[in-house]
């Protein structure tokens, strides 16, 4: 990185130190300026990230209740979810969603965390349930599982239109004796 010198007639010495001393208190505040605008929501939007965030508490709270019904009012008609095995349509999440809730009883889905900005909310989330029912091929164990994830919902007249959500598979997948143990282990 190439220093800054500025050149002054008669090598003032004090008036380059003030001319550096402003440039390092402009830069801070265009540092801080840009930090602002990219991390604050407007008074109208913190209450959309506020709506929009109190209805994925409600999403969970209907899953929890074992409510399916719900997607319908949670889903916009144009939703995609991309997910750990590619991307769903609206009526191939409702599918999945199915699937799972029929593939554990006694499930608990919490909010561990939860933020929204603008129209999207970021939640981290934990799923406990027992493996009673067929999940992906692997048929029940009776395990009593954990694992976490997080996804991002976008929202659009206060409904989700698109996810983009990660999963913990590989702990998933180790609960419900879809891996091998590890070689040298007795498990």
């Amino acid at each position: 990185m190439k220093k800054l010198d500025i050149q002054f007639r008669g090598g003032d010495e004090g008036r380059k130190k003030r001319a550096y001393s402003w440039l390092q208190v402009l830069s801070l505040a265009c540092c801080g300026l840009y930090l602002a605008s990219c991390g604050q929501n407007t008074p109208k939007e913190e209450q959309g990230a506020a709506k929009n965030e109190a209805v994925i508490r409600q999403y969970v709270d209907a899953m929890n209740r074992g409510d399916e019904n719900f997607l319908d009012e949670y889903l916009g008609n144009s939703y995609i979810y991309h997910g750990p095995d590619g991307d769903l349509d609206k009526e191939g999440f409702k599918k999945f969603h199915h699937m799972v809730l029929g593939a554990f009883s006694n499930y608990t889905m919490r909010i561990e965390d939860e933020f929204g900005k603008k129209d999207e909310v970021v939640t981290r989330w934990e799923f406990t349930g027992t493996h009673t029912g067929d999940f992906q091929g692997v048929a029940p164990t009776g395990n009593r599982i954990k694992f976490n994830g997080m996804i991002i919902s976008k929202f659009e007249n206060g409904r989700v239109v698109e996810e983009w959500e990660v999963v913990d598979r590989l702990g998933m997948m180790k609960q419900l004796g879809m891996l091998p143990p590890p070689e040298g282990t007795s498990e």
